[in-house]
């Protein structure tokens, strides 16, 4: 009992640490690869070979064609994720599929076979490709595990109707036993190197269509379901139930699997929360579609009850779903959007487990190696520094200071007054922003005024956490536009930064303008105007320091500490307080860089006080 207690204490303090850092880095540093499992929300041609081959399979090293005649009624999720990553990607989805014939067997007519599984053939079928050589010599899957992303999305035909919701299963099987198959698929894959998994969990079925109550747009038949009962309220309710325990298990079972059991040992999993993902756009239309008159009760396609003369209705741009259970293609567009957020690891609709940090954080060794290695100055670069990238959409609290162009900016600590709450921020000489400190104040409070003296913000730490930092307006105890914590667990970043983007974001221009018109790659677009930054050490002593956005580096921070350099223009007595140099990337705004340093500056003082007993450093 005792064991159990604690099992459950350490799964509860592993999901509130999941739950509180939903952004995460995790991920490869490049994104080259993806390889996909499931069913017919994934497939491409896969099923469609085995029908005109009568049941056999595709040979080994067998290219698969893409089509724009899926079940979304154009391209799949994971072809847009290939065009907008600019990625390659291999997939081994097959149309019906379910995650193992052991548990949900289905049957496929009229071949009288078993639609090919993700455990009894979608894995086996990507190990033999893995290990294929053509007569050429080369691999036919280039596949680095430090570069590929494996994504599995399985249970919709499990959970439905011949399967857990109708009574169809084998004999003895329960939910769980499907959910312990997807880790089962996933042990495949690590056997054979990978390293990246994204479980992508159930969709919100009862929404679908075909399960859907009627006065949501429910259908009262299904070609592929001719014998589905009149009683529509008890299918959706236990569909919905259904999808809500097998999500449960997800939620808690990966934890278990990744952290406890150590079931994937150096591998980093990410739960993609589709039940989420497709209920916001079912309830919040108008965010995703714009102002359209989106419509997410109907669907596209029509056709009789034998699945024949079918009819497609117009505007299909504008339907959530394609048929009674299969998202459209405008709703994939949306899900790949949001899936190569997770593979950057800066989705809200993920979470994150393993190595979720990855190869960005060197290990003790590794720093303590490269800080040994500086000659001359103490301020000498460990290496080469990073390459900046720039943000996808413009990042500021003030959007007429974004940099148009990477450039460099001195923050200086000032020598005086006696306190250490005073700066200058300098672009090529020139003063560009200076902070007042007021030593008195409650919260220590610091007011940014740009080269005209124009108050921009107050910066105060919370009276009772001098770690938790905010900015607001000058003058105002309202609106926080900012907020920070200051870290110090090993391996966490030294600060999260959190605030409301003040550039308008793409999919706010969407939502003004109605309905994307393009009907290609520019639907996906980068999204929430809640952005988090987080700084990150280089080296083990605070010296270089990069502020990081999802996976990018968007500005890069040393700090000087030479002495020579520090007390350059200064009066006795000395105070040796530091000074940064700031490499920013295009798109970022100036005075948010100003900001962070500023509060960067509050560890280093107190660092200070700490080891010295002075806030003169």
């Amino acid at each position: 009992m005792r064991a159990f207690q604690l099992l459950l204490g350490i799964l509860a303090a592993a999901l509130d640490i999941a739950l509180t850092h939903r952004t995460q880095n995790w991920g490869p540093l490049e994104f080259k690869n993806l390889v996909t499992f499931g069913d017919s929300y994934t497939d491409d041609t896969r099923l469609s070979y085995f029908y005109a081959h009568n049941g056999s399979a595709p040979p080994v090293g067998w290219k698969q064609p893409e089509t724009n005649e899926s079940s979304s009624g154009g391209y799949t999720w994971g072809h847009y994720v290939g065009k907008a990553a600019n990625i390659t990607r291999h997939n081994y989805a097959v149309s019906a599929a379910v995650c193992s014939n052991k548990i949900t067997p289905r049957t496929m007519p009229p071949l009288g076979m078993f639609y090919p599984s993700v455990l009894e053939y979608e894995i086996p079928a990507f190990i033999a490709d893995n290990q294929y050589i053509d007569p050429q010599g080369n691999r036919f899957l280039d596949i680095p595990p430090d570069v590929t992303v494996y994504a599995i999305w399985i249970g919709t035909n499990d959970l439905g109707n011949y399967a857990f919701l109708t009574d169809s299963q084998a004999a003895g099987k329960t939910i769980p036993d499907y959910a312990e198959c997807v880790y089962e698929a996933l042990d495949g894959i690590y056997a054979s190197g990978g390293r990246y998994f994204v479980i992508l969990n159930n969709a919100p079925l009862h929404l679908t269509p075909q399960y859907a109550l009627l006065e949501n747009g429910g259908a009262k038949s299904v070609s592929w379901w001719p014998d589905k009962p009149d009683n529509q309220t008890l299918i959706n309710y236990r569909i919905w139930e259904q999808v809500a325990n097998a999500n449960e298990v997800f939620k808690y079972k990966t934890p278990f699997e990744v952290l406890v059991a150590d079931r994937y040992p150096g591998a980093g999993v990410a739960v993609m929360d589709m039940y989420g993902l497709l209920s916001d756009i079912y309830y919040n239309p108008e965010e995703w579609f714009g102002r359209t008159g989106a419509n997410v009760t109907g669907f596209v396609k029509h056709c009789n009850s034998e699945g024949e003369d079918c009819v497609h209705l117009q505007d299909e741009e504008t339907f959530m779903w394609f048929d009674e259970l299969h998202p459209s293609d405008t709703t994939d567009r949306f899900i790949a959007e949001e899936f190569v957020k997770v593979v950057n690891g800066e989705s809200r609709w993920a979470t994150y487990w393993g190595d979720s940090l990855g190869p960005m954080i060197q290990s003790p060794a590794v720093a303590d190696k490269e800080a040994s290695n500086m000659t001359g100055s103490c301020n000498a670069w460990p290496g080469a520094p990073p390459v900046l990238t720039p943000p996808p959409t413009p990042i500021a609290l003030r959007p007429e200071s974004i940099a148009q162009t990477e450039l460099v900016l001195t923050v200086k600590n000032l020598p005086e007054p006696w306190h250490s709450l005073d700066y200058s921020v300098e672009y090529e000489g020139q003063p560009i922003f200076t902070v007042q400190g007021l030593p008195w104040s409650i919260g220590q409070r610091r007011v940014f005024y740009d080269r005209s003296g124009l108050p921009l913000f107050e910066l105060r730490g919370r009276w009772y956490n001098s770690s938790a930092l905010e900015l607001r307006l000058p003058g105002e105890m309202g609106e926080v536009i900012l907020s920070a914590k200051l870290r110090v667990a090993v391996r966490a970043p030294r600060v999260v930064v959190k605030f409301r983007n003040a550039v308008l974001s793409e999919r706010d221009k969407r939502k003004g303008e109605g309905k994307v018109e393009d009907a290609g790659l520019e639907c996906l677009l980068d999204g929430d105007d809640d952005v988090t930054l987080e700084v990150r050490d280089e080296d083990p002593y605070d010296n270089t320091q990069v502020l990081v956005l999802g996976r990018r580096i968007v500005a890069h921070i040393r700090r000087i500490t030479n002495p020579a350099e520090l007390i350059e223009g200064q009066r006795p007595p000395f105070r040796y307080r530091s000074r940064w140099e700031v490499r920013v990337a295009q798109g970022v705004d100036v005075a948010l860089i100003a900001v962070v340093v500023v509060i960067l500056g509050q560890r280093v003082a107190e660092d200070a006080y700490d080891s010295r007993g002075s806030r003169d450093i």
